[in-house]
C-alpha cells in the first residue's frame, strides 16, 4: 500500500512540473465517463449486488484510466508504475468503447420510450430480464469481443507480403520490414521472443527496422536484451536500423530531466547511448547514412524528422545523403515518418519504407489516420517509385488494435 501511495504522489508531482492542461483536463473527462458508466451498471445490476463492494470495485477501476493518463508525464521506471500504465491503458480503451456503446443504447431506449416501449416490453417478455439489464449485457458482450479481437490483432502479427519490381537487381531479394514495435513495456519480453522467432523462420536477406522499435530509455533496452535478441535473427546481410520519433522523444525527455531543457549536447548523448548499444550488438544503425546490401542494392537510413523539433538541427536533404552512392543499383530508403515520399520520389528512390501511422491502431482513429496521412497504410506506386507503409508490429498505449492489425512486412524484390 505504501508503494501504491508513493506512486500516485509521484504522478501528481510529475504532472505539476509539466504544467500541461491536457494532463489535468483528460482525467476528469474520463472520470465523468466512468461515473456515467457506473450509474448505468448500478441501474442494471444493483438489485443483485451489495452497494459497498460494487462501489469499491468501481472506484478502483475508474481510477486506473486517469492514473494511466497522468503516468505519461512520469519519469523513471518501476514494474509497479508500468503496471499502472498497462492496466489503465486497457481500462481506458474499454471505457471509451463501453461509453460509446452505452450512449448508443441510451438513444435506442429513449426512442423506444417515445414510441410507447414496444421493444422493451417484447424483450422482457421473451427473456424475463429488464431492458436496462439486457442493455448492460449487450455492452459487456461488445467489450469482451473488443478485448479478444483487439488483443489478438496487437499480439499476433500477420505476415503481409509485397512484390516490388526494381531495375538492375542482379538476383531476387527477400527483405523483412519491422516498425513501431514500441517495446519496453511489461509484455515486451514475450512479444519480442515470438517476433524474433517468426522473422527468423522466414530467413530473409536483410531485416530492416524502420523506427519506434523501443519506447523508453537505453537502460531498459539493455535490461530486456532487446538488441541482442534482434541481432540473433538469421539474415544474409544483417539487421539495419533507422530510429523513429519515439527514440528521439525519449532522448529529448532524458535531456530535459538532466538539464531542465532539451540541450543539443545532452540530447545527442542520450541518443548516442541507445544507438551505441544497438551497434554493439551487431545492428547497423543508419542515421542519414547509406550502405549496400551485398552489392545488390543501396540502402539509406534517414534521421527522423522530429530531430529538428527537439534540437533545432535540420536533417540532411536526401540528395545530400545519396551523393556518391552507386545509383545504378536499386535504391531502398528507410524513413520512419511518411510525409517525405515526394522528396524520395524526386531523388530517384526505387523503394521507400515507412511506419509511424499504426494505420490508426483503433477505430475511430483509423478514420482520422486516413485523413491525416496522404500515405497512411499499404503500397503506393507511381511509375518506378514504390512507397510501403507498415501498420507496425506492435502497439502504442493500450495493447489492443481494432480496425488494424500488427504485421511483419515481407518484401520480395525482383527485376
Amino acid at each position: 500500500m505504501r508503494r501504491i501511495i508513493a506512486t500516485y504522489w509521484d504522478l501528481f508531482r510529475a504532472v505539476s512540473r509539466k504544467r500541461s492542461f491536457r494532463y489535468f483536463l483528460l482525467p476528469p473527462v474520463y472520470a465523468l465517463a466512468g461515473v456515467y458508466a457506473a450509474l448505468r451498471l448500478w441501474r442494471a445490476f444493483g438489485a443483485w449486488l451489495p452497494f459497498g463492494p460494487y462501489a469499491f470495485v468501481c472506484i478502483l477501476l475508474f481510477s486506473l484510466g486517469p492514473a494511466a493518463l497522468l503516468s505519461m508525464a512520469l519519469p523513471g521506471y518501476s514494474p509497479l508504475k508500468r503496471g499502472i500504465v498497462m492496466a489503465g491503458s486497457l481500462w481506458t480503451a474499454s471505457l471509451l468503447y463501453g461509453f460509446a456503446a452505452a450512449c448508443l443504447l441510451e438513444l435506442v431506449r429513449l426512442l423506444d420510450k417515445a414510441l410507447g416501449n414496444p421493444l422493451s416490453l417484447r424483450l422482457e417478455a421473451m427473456t424475463g430480464l429488464s431492458a436496462v439489464t439486457l442493455s448492460a449485457l449487450l455492452v459487456f458482450s461488445f467489450l469482451l469481443f473488443f478485448f479478444a479481437k483487439g488483443i489478438y490483432n496487437a499480439f499476433v502479427p500477420r505476415i503481409h507480403r509485397y512484390s516490388v519490381q526494381v531495375p538492375n537487381l542482379a538476383q531476387t531479394m527477400k527483405l523483412v520490414l519491422l516498425s513501431d514495435a514500441h517495446l519496453l513495456n511489461p509484455t515486451s519480453p514475450v512479444r519480442l521472443d515470438k517476433l524474433c522467432s517468426r522473422v527468423g523462420g522466414i530467413r530473409p536477406d536483410a531485416v530492416l527496422l524502420a523506427g519506434d522499435i523501443v519506447d523508453n530509455r537505453p537502460e531498459l533496452a539493455k535490461q530486456q536484451k532487446v538488441a541482442e535478441k534482434l541481432s540473433a535473427i538469421e539474415s544474409r546481410h544483417g539487421i539495419f536500423y533507422a530510429p523513429g520519433n519515439h527514440e528521439y522523444i525519449h532522448a529529448a525527455k532524458g535531456s530535459r530531466e538532466k538539464t531542465g531543457s532539451v540541450s543539443a549536447p545532452s540530447f545527442q548523448d542520450r541518443l548516442a547511448s541507445l544507438l551505441t548499444y544497438f551497434q554493439g550488438a551487431g545492428i547497423h544503425v543508419l542515421s542519414d547514412e547509406k550502405t549496400t546490401l551485398g552489392g545488390l542494392c543501396t540502402l539509406v537510413g534517414r534521421r527522423d524528422s522530429d530531430v529538428e523539433k527537439h534540437t533545432g538541427i535540420p536533417r540532411k536533404p536526401l540528395s545530400y545523403v545519396l551523393d556518391g552512392a552507386d545509383l545504378s543499383l536499386p535504391v531502398v530508403v528507410l524513413d520512419h515518418q511518411t510525409e517525405y515520399f515526394r522528396e524520395a520520389r524526386e531523388a530517384g528512390v526505387d523503394l521507400l519504407l515507412s511506419g509511424h501511422t499504426h494505420q490508426g491502431q483503433v477505430f475511430p482513429l483509423t478514420v482520422f489516420s486516413r485523413r491525416r496521412y496522404a500515405h497512411n497504410y499499404g503500397a503506393y506506386r507511381e511509375d518506378a517509385f514504390t512507397h510501403i507503409v507498415s501498420s507496425g508490429c506492435g502497439s502504442w498505449g493500450p495493447p489492443v488494435r481494432f480496425g488494424s492489425r500488427a504485421e511483419i512486412v515481407l518484401i520480395s524484390l525482383y527485376s
